[in-house]
């Protein structure tokens, strides 16, 4: 019986040994039936709402920031200067951090 009859046999009719030979030496194998990977054991779980719900806010806060220096920038009609390039960069950081951690929370057990 090859392995793809095994897997779609009903349990009655799969074999509980395997038999082979190897280099003339006779090998009997005792099968055990194997469950089904559930989504935990692969690395999904379930979404959590709160962290969910943490992780958008932070989101939205960051993205916030950079719309706010954006338009501030805009409205004043200056140069950028040392201190808005490094609110710049302190919002874009904020927010890449955050979509780094959206594995984290999609992913959660």
């Amino acid at each position: 019986m090859s392995c793809s009859n095994i897997a779609a046999a009903p349990a009655h009719e799969i074999p509980q040994k395997a038999e082979a030979v190897v280099d003339m030496v006779p090998i009997v194998v005792e099968l055990e039936p194997m469950a089904a990977p559930v989504p935990q054991q692969l690395g999904f779980g379930s979404i959590k709402p709160r962290r969910l719900a943490v992780w958008l806010g932070q989101t939205i806060a960051s993205t916030s920031w950079i719309i706010s220096v954006l338009s501030y920038e805009a409205v004043a009609g200056e140069e950028w200067s040392e201190g808005d390039r490094l609110q710049m960069m302190a919002a874009c950081a904020w927010t890449v951090s955050n979509l780094l951690a959206l594995p984290d929370v999609v992913l959660s057990e």
